[in-house]
């Protein structure tokens, strides 16, 4: 496996093996969702992101293959959160207007 290691990722990521009842075995570690691509293109192993892309290839232009989990794994969980008295400025509205248009697919908005 080639597990993307930033915080709060690993223990998600070893969670859903955890789920599973299997241990993985890691391989690798990184702390780029691109060099874990580049890896699994070139054949080093495989990993799990969270991060959705709509390519297929590599930076260095090899190619790797997008397959959904089975079984209806746990949920990461993310979230926006701003203080009950603060006023959003534009840019926070536009920020989060953005992530519910484009990320409702994938995640659950309140």
């Amino acid at each position: 496996m080639i597990l993307l290691d930033l915080p709060q990722s690993y223990n998600y990521y070893v969670s859903l093996f955890d789920f599973f009842g299997v241990k993985p075995r890691i391989e690798h570690k990184t702390q780029s969702p691109e060099v874990a691509r580049v890896l699994v293109a070139q054949g080093l192993g495989y990993s799990i992101l969270s991060m959705p892309t709509r390519h297929s290839v590599a930076m260095d232009g090899s190619e790797f293959v997008i397959l959904p989990l089975a079984n209806d794994p746990p949920n990461l969980r993310i979230g926006l959160v701003m203080g009950a008295d603060t006023i959003p400025t534009y840019g926070s509205r536009i920020c989060f207007e953005l992530a519910q248009d484009n990320l409702k697919s994938f995640f659950y908005f309140k």
